[in-house]
């Protein structure tokens, strides 16, 4: 009846004990395949089902193997560095120079021994100084000048420091050599004009003003004051204080500047 051994009709298979006589889902007329008895066939895979390798717990699988790198060693040595020049001009300034070929544009800074080291007694008159070197020269006014260096498409400008004065400006290398001509003009051959003179005053004593009224300005000036010695260059506000803006005069900038 379905519930005692059957014995196996190919070759090395022994009986199976089935514990039904039919299961369901067979074919009525019994298993036509193989002589595999007691086995259940497997339904077919629904549509939508997830395939092998997806589901929870299994491996992922494995990337696929990169092409391998066939570009050429480096030489050696290292790769190429573009090192700065330097050069000793005739009158002692050294010129540090590095070149890009690629790039149209020039920069350039520098400096000068000056700053409020070199003002003695003089209070003030460093600052004072800087900020008249583009005010004119005795071959080009005030506005002159400005239009010069806009026309060509340069930029200059002058710092005062504690021990330097420094300039940095940017042209193109078509106009680089009148550039360096206007620098080396505004340096040595400033005018001072008396209305710029006023005009600088002016400016001054409002930078006090709206220094006095920040903080932060007068706590790192009463820093600095502590930490060096008196009349240590970089222990004084380099603007001076606005009594000593006010009696500053033509002579002092020019003397100073010689």
């Amino acid at each position: 009846m379905g519930t005692g051994p059957r014995e196996a009709t190919g070759p090395g298979v022994g009986a199976v004990r089935t514990g039904r006589g039919h299961v369901p889902g067979d074919p009525a007329g019994g298993f036509r395949g193989p002589p595999c008895v007691g086995l259940r066939r497997v339904a077919p895979r629904e549509s939508g089902a997830r395939p092998r390798g997806a589901g929870p717990g299994r491996r992922a699988p494995l990337p696929r193997r990169r092409a391998s790198d066939r570009r050429p060693l480096p030489r050696r040595g290292g790769p190429r560095v573009n090192l700065p020049d330097r050069t000793v001009l005739g009158n002692g300034a050294v010129l540090v120079s590095s070149a890009l070929r690629s790039n149209p544009f020039v920069a350039f800074r520098g400096s000068v021994p000056a700053g409020v080291a070199a003002e003695g007694d003089a209070h003030g008159v460093a600052e004072f100084t800087s900020r008249l070197l583009l005010s004119g020269t005795r071959r080009m006014s005030a506005a002159k000048l400005a239009d010069r260096l806009e026309g060509i498409g340069a930029t200059l400008e002058f710092r005062n420091g504690e021990e330097l004065l420094s300039f940095q400006g940017r042209c193109t290398r078509d106009t680089a050599a009148e550039t360096i001509r206007i620098l080396v003009e505004c340096l040595a051959r400033p005018a001072f004009p008396a209305r710029e003179i006023d005009r600088v005053r002016k400016e001054l004593e409002n930078d006090v003003r709206i220094e006095a009224d920040d903080t932060r300005s007068r706590a790192m000036r009463e820093l600095a004051r502590s930490v060096f010695p008196k009349d240590h260059p970089y222990g004084r506000d380099p603007k001076g204080d606005a009594d000593r803006i006010r009696r500053i005069r033509r002579a002092d900038i020019v003397a100073f500047h010689a």
